[in-house]
Formats: structure tokens, sequence, C-alpha cells
């Protein structure tokens, strides 16, 4: 019976990510991160759940997967290295 019940948590939980993650707008919400979805989703649909819990489900279902992004040094934001590059 929990068995049933924690299977039937996890599928809505899919189908509600897969269901926000195609009506992103990102003008409206910003850039898509795992955890502006995750917040998305407790304000939306009222479902608690990790970020790990979202990003692994990005990831096996929808095929997404974020990559870092490195800090640049505040010298290669001037004008000169700008127009170097």
């Amino acid at each position: 019976m929990k068995r049933r019940l924690k299977e039937h948590q996890k599928a809505e939980l899919r189908s509600t990510v897969q269901q926000l993650v195609g009506e992103w707008d990102e003008d409206e919400d910003g850039m898509l991160s795992s955890g502006r979805l995750r917040r998305k989703l407790k304000e939306d649909a009222n479902i608690d759940c990790s970020v790990t819990a979202v990003r692994d489900i990005m990831r096996r279902d929808l095929g997404l997967r974020f990559k870092k992004i490195k800090q640049l040094a505040p010298q290669t934001n001037r004008l000169k290295n700008i127009i170097c590059r």
C-alpha cells in the first residue's frame, strides 16, 4: 500500500515537472534552473521536493542537464579585454 502511494507521488511529480518545463517562459520566470523550478512547484502545485529530485527527473525523463558556469575575473570584463576576444 505504501509502495503504491509512493509510486503515485513520484508519477505525479514527474508529470508536474514535465508540464512546468514545457510551459516555462524565460521572460516571465527567468532562466530555467532546478532551484527556480522547485520554487515554482511549491507555489503552483503545492509539491515539496528536493532540488536533487527535480534535477534527477529533468536528467532522466527530459534529457536536460545543467553545466556549471565558471566565474570570470573582474579584469576580463574591461572594455579592452572584451574587444580583444
